[in-house]
């Protein structure tokens, strides 16, 4: 009865790849299919061994026939130094885009996202909703009321709207100028002083002598409603709010060295490059935030951000190249609703996110703001992830939690005791239990497949474990060779001089 039942209704224990083999784990291998499916996401402790680990993973992916590109968004000063490395290793070509503080890339982002097909002031505007809303998180703060989100929204896309008419490239400096300008008062908004000397005003008189269109046209009508209307209107409390909140995110990209990167006529570093070139690219945002900040941060989550929605629109016939995202310390650049959208549908379009977090604790309260709401959206963050690797970690919670993925089986648990008599005088057979009825019990109860203390058992590496690395995997919907949903692996370390 239970070979019948193990045959017809049991899922078959497959030993055979599907698709690429990327590595090997005795009979189970990780294959790109696999990731396409989902991504992976390693969780440890520091020093547990997450990142060398990846790395060994990371060059299988680069010298395999998927001729993949990566963007790697980087959080400390040594992550260049590490991927450097990487590169020289591949024994297959792939090209090299180090962008970093005077680099001779040029990205203006603006522009990009502006002049694109389906391209609006509405999706730019988007982008730079979500960067408010993670300073917000930054500065201790939940999200913006409803009152003061929408401000910041209609005040930057009025601004983007006469930028894009004003100029044939506009720039994030224009919109700033714009901004920083807009009339204080209805009396002001209708002076002469006020069109023919503030940047604002110049700007939008030249932006209404290059419209060419019905719909520039109503473009131009609605922005200047709220620039001469709706915002001098609003108080002078709520208007100073909505220009600190909206210069507060774009006065980080007018410093250098973000200002010539960004505010320049001529790209030669766009999204698109990630999936149009003739052979695959590691593209690394050198701008750790140990060294640059805030600026730093929010730089590569926008260029993330843009590079998520170019892969997500595009033909993967017309262009088939599998991206990789890597996000060492992903809590620094996850936005909970974005990735959602992102992770939903990120697997038809061949956009893989590799994500590594030291500690759930991490993820929820650093990246998502420490709120309820929060570890909804980190529970559904982890979710969009198929593929774990579990390391060494010494945090409960986070242990907890993978143990109850991993789930539970009957197990049957024995206890039992000497049993008690009466004193015999005997010192001897009273501590033997001679005469004393030994009792015995048993009973069947659901206990964890890997119990969390198992994690703080994993070897974590280095000169004391001789290079060995443990980790736990873990990946939705599939059984292993050993008929669990989860196996151990090791990884061999690389030690470099």
């Amino acid at each position: 009865m239970k070979a019948l039942i193990k045959r017809f209704f049991l899922p078959k224990v497959t030993t055979k790849p599907n698709g690429d083999i990327i590595y090997c784990f005795g009979n189970d291998f990780l294959t790109w299919n696999f990731l396409h499916q989902g991504g992976l996401l390693f969780t440890g402790q520091t020093g547990s061994g997450k990142s060398s680990t990846f790395a060994l993973l990371a060059r299988e992916m680069l010298e395999s026939s998927e001729s993949p590109s990566f963007l790697v968004l980087t959080s400390k000063p040594s992550d260049i130094d590490d991927w450097k490395r990487l590169w020289k290793s591949l024994k297959r070509r792939v090209d090299w885009v180090h962008v970093h503080p005077g680099s001779a890339h040029r990205t203006n982002l603006l522009h990009y996202e502006l002049s694109r097909l389906g391209g609006t002031v509405q999706s730019a505007a988007q982008f730079f909703k979500m960067l408010s809303d993670m300073a917000s998180l930054s500065n201790g703060k939940d999200h913006e009321s409803a009152f003061w989100s929408n401000l910041f929204t209609v005040l930057i896309q009025a601004a983007f709207t006469v930028a894009r008419l004003a100029k044939d490239v506009p720039t994030l400096a224009d919109v700033y100028k714009i901004v920083l300008s807009i009339p204080q008062s209805r009396e002001e908004a209708v002076s002469e002083k006020w069109t023919g000397s503030s940047e604002c005003g110049k700007m939008m008189t030249l932006a209404s002598n290059r419209i060419k269109t019905s719909s520039e046209e109503r473009e131009f009508r609605r922005c200047m409603e709220v620039i001469l209307h709706e915002m001098p209107s609003v108080g002078e409390k709520a208007r100073g709010a909505a220009i600190s909140m909206v210069n507060g995110i774009l006065s980080k990209f007018l410093a250098e060295p973000w200002n010539e990167m960004l505010s320049c006529q001529e790209s030669n570093l766009l999204p698109d490059d990630l999936f149009t070139g003739e052979v695959g690219k590691i593209v690394i945002l050198d701008f750790p935030v140990l060294v640059w900040g805030e600026a730093g941060r929010f730089f590569q989550v926008l260029f993330c951000m843009l590079v998520q929605a170019a892969c997500l629109r595009r033909s993967v016939t017309q262009y088939p190249r599998t991206v990789v995202i890597v996000r060492d310390e992903v809590q620094l650049y996850c936005h909970g609703e974005w990735d959602a959208k992102v992770l939903g549908v990120a697997r038809s379009q061949k956009l893989i996110h590799c994500s590594l977090v030291q500690t759930l604790d991490t993820l929820i309260g650093t990246g998502f703001g420490g709120t309820e709401a929060a570890r909804y959206q980190a529970l559904t963050f982890l979710a969009g992830h198929t593929n774990f690797f579990c390391f060494a970690n010494v945090s409960s919670e986070t242990n907890s939690f993978v143990a109850e993925l991993l789930g539970k089986s009957r197990k049957l648990f024995f206890g039992g005791s000497s049993g008690a008599n009466q004193p015999t005088g005997n010192v001897f057979d009273d501590f033997l239990g001679v005469g004393a009825a030994p009792q015995v019990n048993w009973s069947e109860q659901l206990d964890y497949l890997c119990p969390p203390s198992e994690f703080m058992k994993l070897r974590t590496g280095g000169v004391n474990h001789a290079g060995l690395v443990d980790a736990i995997w873990f990946q939705g919907g599939r059984r292993f060779s050993n008929g669990k949903p989860f196996r151990h692996v090791t990884f061999q370390q690389e030690f470099h001089s």
